[in-house]
């Protein structure tokens, strides 16, 4: 079986740390198929460091995402070519709208809080409203009020507390030569 988690996680690292929390929670539960994570992230590197696979994809936009265009879009073709069975969609739905039911496998879409206007986009002459229908699953990684049927699942956690590197070690893998107050989010 082959996992591929797709974010486009352009504004932080936020978005790339729930695949990477995600691939880690595949790996407690001993999964013996292939986890990639997709991204356009400028913060990819981070999967490295949990031995996690990772693919680096150019963001794309409205133009090479749209009806006429997203044949010739490359992640239209990267997905493809990596033939997903499990799709894990992060946030922005409207990226594979015009696609997605092309996708032969089973779609898993997260959503975090948002204003409910996030669920249409009305830009020129384009209109895309999100159909839930899309997907298989629709999970809410935080509780919000939103009119879709979302299932609510617990926090994601990169690691558990047992997985927690002992203060000597993370010091070094840190790279923090003094032992001031330090905190890391």
């Amino acid at each position: 079986m082959k996992i591929v988690f797709y974010t486009s996680g352009t504004a932080g690292s936020g978005r790339l740390v729930r695949g990477i929390a995600i691939g880690n929670a595949l790996k407690r539960r001993h999964f013996q198929g292939e986890f990639i994570l997709l991204s356009s992230s400028e913060f990819a590197h981070l999967a490295d460091r949990f031995e996690i696979e990772h693919l680096e994809i150019p963001l794309e936009y409205d133009r090479e995402l749209s009806r006429d265009n997203y044949r010739n879009s490359l992640l239209y073709a990267t997905i493809g070519e990596l033939k997903p069975d499990v799709l894990i969609l992060d946030l922005l739905w409207f990226t594979r709208y015009h696609f997605i039911d092309e996708l032969k496998c089973t779609k898993f879409f997260l959503c975090h809080q948002v204003v409910p206007e996030f669920f249409s986009i009305r830009k020129n002459d384009v209109y895309m409203d999100f159909i839930p229908a899309q997907y298989d699953y629709l999970i809410s990684i935080e509780p919000f009020k939103t009119e879709y049927d979302f299932r609510s699942i617990n926090p994601l956690v990169i690691r558990n507390r047992d997985e927690i590197h002992a203060s000597s070690i993370a010091w070094e893998k840190l790279n923090l030569k003094n032992r001031n107050k330090n905190a890391l989010f």
